[in-house]
Parts: structure tokens; sequence; C-alpha cells
């Protein structure tokens, strides 16, 4: 077969005057490895070791703050607890046409930063309401009262037959005149 093997992938040489870009990102998998044979990979970022994900985040400046989120829950109580759309709009006129300078920063916020601060716990500490459970009655039978409104129609249901034939029931409009009790 003329001296090559046909099985074996070609390799190609590196080229000697291609030159990198850009410097090399540590990440999580630069370090050692066991039985990995990886010693390239070892130390290849020139200002440090590759650790992982050691590099610190970059802090983020916070735009709102504690007093911000409790002005926005003392907003939502006062109004109601309206939509984001309707609240933005709110703290845009309480700022712009108020003159209101607590409500600088707010005047600006986008309506999805509103929804998240309405999810944060601060928030939800601040504005919350309970409204108990009113007990209404299950089951009573009584005409309903509809105080001159359209809409109310009462049903009166009734079982004909015996056990076994199927049991067919009929329904019956009930005039206020024909309701019993």
């Amino acid at each position: 077969m003329g001296g090559t093997d046909a099985g074996a992938a070609s390799v190609r040489k590196p080229e000697a005057t291609r030159k990198r870009s850009g410097t090399r990102v540590c990440g999580a998998g630069d370090g050692a490895e066991p039985c990995a044979g990886n010693a390239p990979d070892l130390g290849s970022c020139r200002h440090r070791p590759c650790q992982g994900s050691s590099v610190p985040a970059q802090k983020v400046a916070k735009r709102y703050t504690k007093a911000d989120v409790e002005l926005l829950a003392y907003v939502d109580k006062s109004h109601g607890n309206l939509s984001g759309p309707a609240t933005k709009r709110i703290l845009e006129r309480e700022h712009s046409e108020y003159t209101q300078s607590v409500y600088e920063r707010l005047a600006g916020i986008s309506v999805a930063q509103l929804y998240r601060f309405r999810n944060s716990e601060g928030y939800r500490k601040k504005n919350t309401t309970y409204q108990p459970t009113r007990p209404i009655p299950i089951g009573e039978r009584r005409k309903p009262r509809p105080h001159a409104r359209p809409g109310y129609l009462r049903i009166d249901t009734v079982r004909q037959g015996d056990k076994g034939s199927g049991q067919v029931r009929t329904a019956r409009p009930l005039s206020a005149a024909t309701q019993p009790g």
C-alpha cells in the first residue's frame, strides 16, 4: 500500500508565522488534571496562574437604595397596587410635575426593575395586606336577590324515573312567582 497507513489521521504542522491576536482567558478547565498530561495548560496566563473563577467580579454600583424600595412600597400601598406602567407614570409625575426631589431616582425606573423590587423581600415587608377569608354559606338554598339587575336565572332540576332506568333529569327555569322559599 505504498508505505502509508490508510487509517492514520493527517497531522498539520503549526504555522510558525502566525501570531496570537489576544491574551489567553483563564477558565475553570485550566488547572492540573490527573492523568491528562496537559503540562502546557498549567500557568498559561502571563499575569497570574489559572485558578478557575478566581477573578473577582466587578461590583456594580447600585442605582436604587433601600429608601427607594420603601418609597415604592409606600406609593403602591397608597395607590392600591396599580400595574407597573401606571406606577411608573405616577413616579414620573411626582418628580416632574410636583417637583418632589425624593422621586428623582425612581422617576427613571423601568417597569421590569419595578417588578423586581415588588418581588424583593424588603418591598414585601413594607407592602403586604392581609384580608381574611369571608365565610360563605355552601349549599344554602335560597332565591337570588337580583335588586333589579338582569342576569340572574334560577334553574330547578327534577329527577324522573327509577334507579335502574337511567334517571332522566329535566331542568326548568323558575320565575320570581314560582320560586319556593
